[in-house]
């Protein structure tokens, strides 16, 4: 079995499933090819949702007003070296 390269994901400030962003296609499209993660859930309610996944876990993105220069994540891989 393959190790686990992404081990967890933390937000800035309060929610790791709902960063804000402008264009969900866009950054789901620019995730993937960046880091990987794959496209597993999209929402319309109660924001505009896309859900994105690597090694089980999940980063989400949502257009709800919030200010993207304001939050963020990091992301926990088991080996930088190949992230």
């Amino acid at each position: 079995m393959t190790e686990k390269l992404y081990e967890a994901a933390f937000p800035y400030a309060e929610d790791i499933l709902a960063l804000p962003v402008e264009d969900l296609d866009q950054t789901a499209k620019w995730y993937g090819a960046a880091f990987g993660l794959v496209e597993v859930e999209r929402r319309d309610d109660p924001v505009p949702t896309v859900i994105l996944e690597r090694d089980g876990v999940q980063i989400g993105f949502a257009v709800n007003g919030g200010d993207a220069s304001q939050e963020g994540a990091a992301i926990l891989v088991s080996d930088i070296h190949k992230a």
